[in-house]
């Protein structure tokens, strides 16, 4: 998650880290001994800016903005200490989401919800629609809350798969939910799923669902990385790369996404956490449209540009730092040129600041 400090908190095997993008450093997080000695599965923070974590074998942990601890455990009203995620309803309530039955915070204390069939489920998500209704994922399917009625959608209703690992709820009010070996469904009105197929791959796991800012969507897919589907329809699949570590997904099984206020995308690997910086996306997008291939486009950009120039606003890298080099790239474009033999070109003529002149 990201913090109204800019700062971005991330569960690991030994507790928190959070980062600071001012210093570029990463700190562990050392208000509470407990939550230090476990690992941590999910993070998350609340509408009144209190902090929770849910650990693999110590429950959920809150942590108020002054420092004071409160621990929910199987010793006060879980029914597991394997918390897999917690969210929170249109209502400003708390759900806990335990790998054996769903809880919400009431009066400061965790209270079992009472569900047909699904006391011993696990849950995986909470997903606020309205005041009046709330979606919960599952390894017993997805249930509605709406006025207080509870509806049971699973794989009798058509949903391809009851083993739910996440879910979201898009800006145009679908439910995308991410199973367990046979990829991501997105659920539109009563009973109608769409299926995603990204790239041949329909029988993994996913672990993680993302709507960013601009409408476009992530897909984390287990040892296949991660797929943008683009508002315009394209797919973009980020994966590891061996032979270009420093500049490819530290890892292809990721466990969470995010975005902070500056736009860049956060990606929480086994292997660490990587970030895609948005002041690329511009030109990405123009050149992929010229039909170039996007891993070239990007690392072509990175190892011509001076340095790691923060962005001035929305813009892309070029056109900021470089309208001259922008302008000309455009022209040869118009011309038929690709994005590529533009920016060869543009280094030949050795003309452009934004470029390393050999």
């Amino acid at each position: 998650i990201e913090d109204e400090n800019d700062k971005i908190w991330m569960g690991t095997d030994q507790g928190v880290g959070v980062y600071d993008p001012k210093t570029k450093k990463c700190t562990p997080f050392l208000v509470d001994t407990l939550l230090n000695s476990n690992t941590v599965f999910y993070v998350f923070q609340d509408s009144k800016k209190n902090k929770w974590f849910g650990t693999i074998g110590a429950g959920a942990i809150e942590i108020t903005p002054e420092n004071k601890v409160f621990y929910f455990n199987a010793n006060n009203g879980l029914l597991d200490n394997f918390i897999r995620s917690i969210g929170e309803d249109a209502n400003q309530v708390v759900h806990i989401c335990a790998n054996t039955g769903l809880h919400k915070i009431m009066n400061g204390k965790a209270v079992l919800v009472d569900l047909p069939d699904a006391s011993i489920a696990g849950f995986t998500g909470v997903m606020g629609e309205s005041k009046d209704v709330t979606w919960f994922s599952s390894y017993n399917g997805l249930f509605k809350l709406d006025r207080g009625k509870f509806t049971r959608i699973g794989a009798n209703n058509g949903l391809v798969s009851n083993n739910l690992w996440c879910s979201m709820i898009d800006r145009e009010g679908n439910i995308w939910v991410g199973t367990e070996g046979y990829g991501a469904a997105r659920f539109i009105g009563e009973y109608q799923y769409n299926y995603l197929f990204l790239n041949g791959v329909t029988d993994e796991n996913v672990a993680a669902v993302f709507e960013e800012n601009d409408g476009n969507r992530w897909v984390a897919v287990t040892n296949n990385g991660v797929f943008r589907i683009g508002t315009d329809g394209t797919i973009i699949n980020f994966k590891l790369d061996p032979k270009n570590l420093k500049n490819s997904i530290s890892d292809n099984t990721i466990h969470s996404i995010t975005q902070d206020k500056a736009g860049t995308i956060w990606f929480g690997t086994i292997a660490g956490l990587s970030k895609i910086d948005p002041r690329f996306g511009i030109f990405i997008n123009k050149a992929k449209n010229a039909g170039k291939n996007f891993e070239e486009i990007k690392d072509f950009i990175k190892e011509k540009a001076e340095g790691n120039q923060a962005p001035k606003d929305q813009r892309n890298i070029i056109e900021q730092y470089s309208p001259e080099l922008n302008q000309f790239i455009s022209s040869e474009v118009k011309k038929g040129r690709s994005p590529i033999e533009a920016g060869a070109i543009a280094q030949s003529k050795k003309e452009y600041k934004l470029y390393k002149q050999n």
